[in-house]
């Protein structure tokens, strides 16, 4: 990154310190400033395009520009004040500008800029790096990196693990009027701009996977902030805040612990200072959705998960279940996963089976966070209980009291041909006090083209208390799911059994009884008349 200071001296600010000073002149404030200044180095007209780091002791180390003598300047302070003797040492007597400092993990300064005068053409510069052996860069010389066209106005640097160099910087040629280029880890890279003018102002990081992240601005009339991530040779910007309408020429990023870019800029149209916070690594636009089909799935039945509006860099993402009566975030439970889900411009369906158990759960879509951000957490969705599946084919119970025995006659009819037979229990008895619910095995009722009759004794009660008082009954007929399509339930009796008509032997006692009753009646008459 690089800066301006206002020409005269090269100076440091320091922080929470409780005197002013500024070039030679020493003014008491009467509160304790927020900073102290020293003057690193006042030998003309100094400072600009100045690009700073802390070494391993909290140490400034500063590169600038000397607009009197042309000189590019390296200062090392020799504490974190910068209150000793710092002697500041000539990078480049050729007119250097625009550094980007860096700090090998020697500690010796990296230093890229761009050099006037040492492109393919006399008018036209060059990139330059300069490697230092030593912290204070004693007697170190610059190479051309780029000299392909006018380049390296604006460079950015950045080191990784390995001290390899990563550095974005000002095409002048591009396009015929000003792009973006990368030089990362010996590769070339392009920036697709469109037709739009790029600054020579820009910031550069190195994400989690050596990936090379840029913010940097487009003069006006196009103005914008831009930002762009690069893992190959070609990668395209992303407008970022379309309502600056001119952006100046400062622009500062840092990538944060997630690896999305925090960008702060200048807008020149209303003089503000503004920062930029992605809520992605992309700083892509994001409208995501989760929906679910349907949203009280069956145990063991599919689910249609779509998911749709996730960035074009996100290629796949997992799908979990996690339980749904906590609050959803990553702390939640994961009860299951139904694995992976490629996208396809951000966008993808899958079909699943829902979980076993009936329950509340909450779905969790979540893929890599520099490319997909933060998981995404679906609404609650309730599997419940499946309701009991309808068969083709109905049953009719009924008492029947046959020759003074009761019975219970169930007669089945329309079920499938498929349909080999239907065993048939009674549930009850139902509001006895102090009875438990119980279920009797009746009988199995054989079937012939999906008919059929079971009759059984009731006697099959017996084993209920008080299963006489009971008027009524729930009544199953049940056969296998495949052949019969399920299980019928239907009710038994709403009078009580003791109610139930005489039918057959019963009947015939009545006549002989009436019978012996006219007939004494006959027999007494007669006997009265013989009496004289």
């Amino acid at each position: 990154m690089s800066g301006r200071f206002g020409s005269g001296c090269a100076a440091l600010a320091i922080c929470g310190v409780a005197a002013f000073t500024s070039g030679t002149d020493a003014v008491e404030a009467a509160e304790p400033p927020p900073a102290e200044v020293r003057v690193v180095d006042a030998a003309g007209t100094v400072g600009e395009f100045a690009s700073l780091v802390l070494d391993g002791a909290g140490n400034p180390v500063v590169a600038y520009f000397d607009e009197t003598t042309g000189d590019l300047k390296l200062a090392h302070c020799g504490d974190p004040l910068c209150d000793g003797a710092t002697s500041p040492v000539v990078l480049d007597s050729d007119g250097g500008t625009d550094p980007s400092l860096a700090l090998d993990a020697s500690g010796h300064p990296v230093v890229s800029f761009y050099g006037p005068g040492r492109g393919d053409l006399e008018d036209l510069g060059a990139l330059m790096l300069m490697r230092c052996d030593d912290p204070d860069c004693i007697g170190d010389v610059a190479v051309v990196l780029d000299d392909s066209g006018d380049l390296g106005l604006g460079s950015s640097l950045a080191l990784d693990a390995d001290d390899q160099y990563s550095i974005a910087y000002h095409n002048g040629t591009d396009n015929g009027f000003g792009g973006l280029a990368v030089l990362a880890f010996g590769e070339r890279f392009h920036v697709e701009t469109g037709d739009f003018q790029v600054g020579p102002s820009m910031s550069m990081a190195l994400g989690s996977e050596d990936d090379v992240a840029i913010a940097y601005v487009t003069e006006p009339p196009n103005s914008g902030l831009y930002f762009a991530r690069c893992d190959g040779p070609i990668c395209e910007g992303r407008l970022v805040d379309p309502a600056a309408s001119q952006l100046g020429t400062s622009v500062s990023m840092q990538l944060d612990d997630n690896g999305w870019p925090v960008i702060a800029y200048h807008d020149r149209a209303d003089g503000d200072l503004k920062i930029a916070r992605c809520t992605n690594g992309f700083c892509a636009p994001e409208d995501r959705s989760v929906t679910i089909d349907p949203l009280d799935p069956v145990p063991g039945l599919p689910i249609v998960i779509s998911v749709s509006g996730w960035p074009d860099t996100c290629s796949e993402v997992e799908l979990d279940y996690l339980d749904g009566s906590v609050a959803p975030n990553d702390a939640g439970e994961v009860l299951g996963s139904w694995g992976t889900l490629e996208l396809d411009a951000g966008a993808g369906t899958a079909t699943v089976i829902a979980p076993s158990q009936p329950e509340e759960y909450n779905l969790r879509v979540s893929g890599a966070v520099l490319t997909c951000g933060e998981p995404y957490y679906s609404s609650d969705f309730f599997v419940g209980f499946p309701p009991p599946p309808q068969p083709a084919g109905t049953i009719s119970p009924m008492w029947l009291n046959s020759d003074g025995v009761l019975a219970i006659d169930v007669r089945a009819d329309g079920w499938p041909g498929a349909c080999p037979s239907l065993d048939v229990n009674i549930s009850g008895p139902l509001g006895i006090a102090n009875v438990a619910p119980t279920t009797v095995f009746v009988g199995t009722i054989q079937l012939v083209d999906g008919a059929g009759t079971l009759r059984s004794p009731a006697s099959v009660l017996d084993g209920i208390d008080g299963w006489r008082s009971v008027d009524l009954w729930d009544v199953t007929a049940s056969g296998p799911v495949e052949q019969c399509q399920g299980a019928y339930t239907t009710e038994l009796g709403r009078a009580p059994v003791t109610t139930l008509p005489a039918t057959g032997a019963a009947r015939s006692a009545i006549p002989v009884a009436l019978c012996a009753l006219f007939g004494g009646m006959v027999l007494l008459a007669i006997s009265r008349r013989r009496v004289p």
